[in-house]
């Protein structure tokens, strides 16, 4: 991208950065696995899952709804599945809202294991979860207790081999 054509997607920031080459220029193969696999681009390399958020009153909907249109448009260019994770019910702990979100989910061997908080949504994560990944089992795992430090069950295991 040149000069000029930074200073046209600069100009209009409400509709996002579209892509941003030059944090790529020069980037291996195995980096751009590894950003897949931070994103949660499945072992097609064509499928993203993203959090969303149906209720229109909640604090997050409008964030997430910029996302998902960015998704779309991001899959359309690149030719991408998306397949939406339902947002967990809103979880407080001290009169603080928790980041409690199924995105954090981990695969292990044979399984995926899906973080569960006790609530309502947790049902409909879980169907998600058997849809999309039928060779695998998926795993319950509480994760209600984590989330009051902030984390989940991704975070307390990303510095395991």
């Amino acid at each position: 991208m040149d000069d000029e054509e930074l200073i046209k997607y600069a100009r209009d920031w409400t509709k996002g950065v579209r892509f941003a080459t030059s944090v790529f220029d020069g980037a291996k193969e195995e980096e751009f696995n590894k950003l897949f696999e931070l994103a949660k681009i499945d072992n097609d390399e064509k499928t993203v899952l993203y959090v969303e958020c149906k209720d229109k009153n909640d604090e997050h909907y409008n964030e997430l709804l910029e996302m998902k249109n960015e998704l779309i448009e991001f899959a359309n260019i690149y030719n991408l599945d998306l397949i939406a994770l339902p947002m967990s019910d809103a979880i407080y702990f001290k009169n603080e809202r928790l980041p409690a979100t199924y995105a954090n989910f981990l695969f292990a061997n044979g399984a995926v294991l899906v973080p569960i908080y006790g609530v309502n949504s947790d049902k409909e994560a879980l169907e998600v979860f058997k849809n999309i990944f039928k060779d695998r089992d998926i795993i319950a795992i509480d994760c209600s207790v984590l989330i009051r430090q902030h984390g989940s069950l991704h975070c307390v295991t990303m510095n395991f081999a």
